[in-house]
């Protein structure tokens, strides 16, 4: 006998279909899965099987609520239990919605539902009142947008519900939600900000601010940021971005529990803007890092460079390869106890 799957989650709940996640047992041979229409008596219901950990039900209706149960097929052939009861239902996905939106209101939320928008999406209140929202899956339709605001949302544990979302135009905004613990459903999202237009005057940013409970940052499949802010996240201790160029700021401050930086892709900072004027920040202030190897590939910059109040650093070598160019480029070191040595750290051109 072996045991039923654990850690069980539906996600990426569209209009005909949904993405189910699961842990294994030990001694599992497969996974049956049987759903229905809520309410329906098991052995009447669709049965699949799989030797994966995951599994996309296809073909459902719309707007409908679904049963879910799993159980393990043990390699002596015999069956575990089945799971509790899983449930989710399918939304109805419009079109695109021309304009920006403000979702101050669980109820707001749960009555959205388009796959794109030419505007900017608001949840939560800017600089009003907290919301209510809880739950952003009725937002699961959602692919691309011009900019996201998650703001003032006290009860917001986590972003699932977006993890379709790939393309954000302009910006992104993730501030002031004290019990976020993870924003793992944006992994999807491989750009943010492509319009040359607006970033170059400073509105193409990402900032992630001041979400007390948040732990760990991760954007697997990001390719292309123009400028990202990263700070006043007190729990905050991993940071992992797989992208090359920040073609204008990146700054990570007043993170005191980060330990951990990965951006070895990272081959560039900074920009030549309108009249040939450079531009741009590269700050890492406020963290437990010890080194800075993780920027290795790190090999030209515009950008001034700050490295500051990070007490257990021991030394800049990750920035070796690193030439600094511009009028207004330069590199900055202060207040790091630990600091053995500074030389060699970067080549800096006039």
């Amino acid at each position: 006998m072996c045991n039923a799957p654990t850690a069980i989650q539906i996600t990426e709940v569209l209009d005909t279909s949904a993405t189910i996640t699961w842990n294994a047992a030990s001694f599992s041979q497969e996974i049956e899965i049987e759903y229905g229409t809520t309410g329906f008596i098991q052995g009447n219901g669709t049965v699949v099987n799989t030797t994966e950990n995951s599994i996309t039900l296809q073909n459902l209706n719309l707007t409908t609520s679904y049963n879910v149960y799993l159980r393990t097929k043990c390699i002596d052939g015999n069956f575990s239990e089945w799971t509790a009861t899983n449930t989710f239902t399918t939304v109805n996905c419009g079109d695109t919605f021309n304009g920006n939106v403000t979702l101050l209101t669980q109820q707001d939320v749960d009555n959205f539902n388009y796959a794109s928008m030419t505007g900017g999406l608001r949840i939560g209140s800017q600089n009003g009142a907290p919301s209510d929202i809880y739950d952003l899956s009725p937002l699961s339709c959602l692919t691309e947008l011009s900019f996201l605001y998650v703001n003032n949302n006290p009860n917001l544990q986590t972003l699932y519900g977006l993890e379709n979302l790939n393309l954000i135009k302009y910006g992104l905004f993730i501030r002031d939600n004290s019990s976020l613990l993870s924003i793992n459903a944006l992994n999807n999202v491989i750009t943010i900000g492509d319009s040359n237009d607006y970033w170059e005057a400073g509105a193409v940013i990402f900032i992630i601010e001041n979400n007390a409970s948040l732990t760990h940052i991760n954007f697997p499949n990001l390719t292309s940021a123009k400028s990202t802010i990263i700070s006043d996240c007190p729990n905050l201790t991993s940071i992992e971005m797989p992208l090359t160029t920040f073609f204008f700021t990146l700054k990570i401050n007043d993170n005191p529990q980060i330990n951990n930086l990965n951006f070895q892709n990272l081959e560039r900072v900074g920009h030549v803007g309108t009249g040939g004027i450079n531009f741009g920040d590269f700050v890492i202030s406020d963290t437990q890092i010890t080194n800075l190897n993780t920027f290795n590939n790190l090999t030209y910059s515009l950008a001034r460079i700050s490295i500051s109040n990070n007490p257990l650093l021991q030394s800049l070598n990750g920035l070796s390869n690193c030439n600094i160019g511009g009028e207004y480029a330069g590199l900055g070191v202060w207040n790091n106890d630990c600091l053995l040595y500074t030389s060699d750290a970067a080549d800096e051109e006039d």
